[in-house]
């Protein structure tokens, strides 16, 4: 989009803007104690009420340009955006209405429609040119701070001066996440990003390349703290595009490396080399994930062309692992089972949930984002800084779960609506019913405020309810939140664990057989329920359960011996 503004000095509405988008890139460090799941669920919470405050600005921006009879130009990165949000809107359909999605599931959906509300907000303001370049500097400044803080962070948690917010006590490095991979993922978007301004011919170094080279060398620190794989190979594919997207780099490399056919054997070889060792870090995990793409298979089989339903992995996957295990040719993979919440592959878990018209669309997106540029000529620095952080989170998701994280998400459609800026330069002149579709794509978050207040008002009052040592008085608030979270699969498990410990099991077993896709944990406590109830023979049937979804683990075993002795005990 194209809008004809005066230059010179920054409106009101457009300074607002960029001071939203500030906020939302500055999603990754905010943490909280006071609400339930505090360090990831927190930021889908505050990304959402930005992405609200930005729709707002956006809309009046919109009102204003068109009294004002400003200019758009549209993309077709544009067109599929729209499309691929619509896909998502009907998908929302599918699964039930807006006023019940307060599960996982839904923040996914309601995650990626932010996401694309993100995109047409930051569209509106970014045609114009002057605010597009206020915007990429904004967001370089505001990487560079994160990537600091990162560092201080995972430095201070490596000496053991500062404690990890993860709930394993076995890592200690993970940032401002509850996992390394996270800050990971993070570093591996945000490096090639500033890779790509520096440019530099040593011994010419200005002041603010300088301190863009410490930041990044800061940012490799905190990668190799984070000790992700995934997040390696994505920085080496985001710097290498950086360097072959320049005009002339790529012919002049190719024909030297035809002219040097050594030089091109020793690069191949170094890189396979390179690959070896980066598998082999930790191949139990490589092999882990190789078996659940394998588990996989069938999941895409059984939808193939709309999927399953955008964030409904962790509610199904557990039922194809069960059946996986349950033929006996398979028994060899066993010694791999393990506790499976995503696909580790993302092109393959959007396939899983959206199906191929999904995924066709998410790729069409990329493609169309990595190649756009303001004119025909040579890609600039910052075209070739947003196609490398696009390129890198690709790369990083053939390996991991960046679009199960609502940060990722928005990083994800920031990027694509500033290629999708320069993609407009060249577009079509849109009318009023493009700037209908823009507006309404942009408030589509509104539609699911209701539901997102009430659950972050249960997740604080959930909260207090996990730090009352009292069973009673714990119980009591949780089931004064049943009427809002009775779908919220990881608060079903909690209240079903307490009522257990109350020595409610009837109760107890009532609620936690309503959730979907129940967990090796939750399989375990409905045996342990059953146990409680003197009733050996249903607490052997989910005892069962656990060992089929887990066969490497000793607790079913044994709970299922000790249960038969029991049984005998009764029916001697």
């Amino acid at each position: 989009m194209v809008v004809t503004q005066d230059k010179t000095k920054l409106p009101a509405l457009e300074a607002s803007f960029l001071v939203i988008c500030c906020l939302l890139l500055l999603t990754p460090l905010v943490y909280t104690t006071q609400i339930a799941m505090g360090v990831m669920s927190f930021k889908f919470f505050y990304l959402f009420f930005l992405t609200c405050a930005g729709a707002l600005v956006a809309v009046m921006q919109l009102l204003r340009q068109h009294r004002e009879k400003g200019v758009f130009f549209f993309s077709r990165l544009d067109i599929v955006v729209f499309v691929f949000i619509l896909y998502l809107v009907c998908d929302i359909f599918w699964i039930g209405k807006p006023a019940n999605f307060i599960s996982e599931q839904s923040e996914k959906i309601i995650t990626f429609l932010c996401g694309g509300s993100v995109y047409f907000s930051v569209r509106v303001f970014a045609g114009n040119g002057n605010v597009r370049r206020q915007l990429y500097a904004l967001a370089e400044m505001t990487f560079m701070g994160i990537v600091l803080l990162e560092c201080l962070f995972a430095v201070l948690q490596k000496f053991s001066l500062l404690p990890g917010l993860s709930e394993d006590p076995r890592i200690k490095v993970s940032g401002t996440f509850s996992h390394p991979a996270m800050l990971g993922g993070l570093l591996a978007v945000i490096i090639p990003f500033l890779y790509s301004r520096l440019e530099i011919r040593w011994g010419q170094l200005s002041g603010i390349k300088a301190s863009a080279v410490a930041v990044i060398l800061a940012g490799l620190a905190a990668l190799l703290l984070s000790e992700s794989r995934a997040a390696f190979l994505a920085v080496l594919a985001g710097v290498l595009y950086c360097e072959f997207a320049k005009n002339d780099v790529a012919p002049r490399a190719w024909a030297y490396l035809k002219a040097h056919k050594a030089i091109l054997a020793g690069g191949v070889v170094g890189l396979a080399a390179f690959l070896f060792v980066v598998i082999n870090i930790r191949t139990v995990s490589v092999f882990g994930r190789m078996l659940v793409w394998k588990i996989c298979r069938p999941m895409v089989a059984d939808a193939p062309v709309f999927g399953h339903g955008l964030g409904t992995f962790r509610e199904i996957y557990p039922a194809y692992q069960m059946n996986y295990f349950s033929d006996p040719a398979n028994a060899g993979d066993k010694r791999l089972a393990d506790f499976v919440l995503y696909a580790y592959n993302e092109f393959l878990q959007i396939w899983i949930e959206t199906g191929i018209v999904g995924l066709g669309l998410f790729v069409l997106m990329i493609v169309l984002s990595v190649f756009a540029r303001q004119s025909k000529s040579a890609f600039s620095a910052e075209e070739r800084g947003v196609g490398a952080a696009i390129l890198a989170l690709m790369v990083f998701s053939l390996f991991s779960y960046p679009f199960s994280l609502s940060y990722m998400v928005l990083y994800f459609f920031f990027f694509l609506a500033v290629s999708g800026a320069w993609a407009g330069d060249r577009g079509r002149k849109a009318g009023i019913p493009a700037k209908a579709a823009i507006a309404l794509v942009a408030i589509l978050p509104f539609f699911f405020a209701r539901p997102v207040v009430l659950k972050l008002a249960a997740y604080r009052q959930l909260a207090v309810a996990e730090g009352k040592t009292d069973i009673a008085a714990s119980g009591q608030i949780m089931g004064e939140l049943y009427d809002v979270l009775w779908n919220d699969r990881p608060y079903l498990s909690q209240y079903a664990g307490l009522l257990n410990e109350a020595n409610n099991q009837e109760l107890g077993l009532k609620l936690l057989l309503k959730k979907k896709g129940l967990t090796y944990l939750d399989y375990l406590l409905a045996g342990d329920m059953y146990s409680n109830l003197e009733r050996p023979d249903s607490a052997i049937i989910y005892y069962e359960k656990a060992h089929l979804l887990l066969p490497n683990r000793d607790q079913p075993l044994q709970r299922i011996t000790s249960e038969r002795s029991l049984r005998q005990r009764f029916n001697p």
